[in-house]
């Protein structure tokens, strides 16, 4: 892949990564929320939810550029970009739980909700690079991008 073709999909990536985990915030929200009929810990609007989500996403951007998730050496093996994703996912819910008890804002309307952020955000992110991977393996033998 040429210089440009790897700062491309590396820009795909990143786009890519931020509506999945934007999906994956609302996806735990509206798991917890509407379907477990437990009482929640405090009461937060889905409004409110996905603008806090809005400013932690570029947080958790950051930290998977860290641990060279939009690397070519990394992308291009599985293993290591799976377990990379699962490692950014994990510290992503760290510091959402993290900036919720430092700055004394409430963030998760319930405690699950943080675990199921984290299994989708996981989830969907391997999930959405794999379908990239394939899109892009399919271009290339169209000779599209080589």
């Amino acid at each position: 892949m040429t210089s440009k073709n790897y700062k491309l999909y590396s820009l795909i990536l990143i786009i890519a990564d931020i509506f999945v985990l934007l999906a994956a915030f609302a996806l735990a929200y509206v798991l917890r929320t509407q379907f477990d009929q437990r009482p929640l810990l405090a009461q937060v609007y889905a409004s409110q939810y996905l603008m806090s989500a809005l400013f932690i996403v570029p947080f958790w951007i950051i930290i998977f550029s860290l641990l060279g998730l939009y690397q070519k050496g990394v992308y291009s093996r599985r293993l290591a970009e799976w377990s990379r994703i699962g490692v950014g996912s994990f510290i992503g819910i760290l510091f959402v739980i993290g900036w919720q008890y430092a700055s004394d804002e409430i963030i998760l309307p319930a405690r699950l909700v943080a675990v199921y952020a984290f299994i989708a955000g996981f989830v969907l992110i391997i999930l959405e690079r794999e379908f990239l991977r394939a899109l892009r393996d399919m271009l290339y033998r169209y000779g599209v991008g080589v």
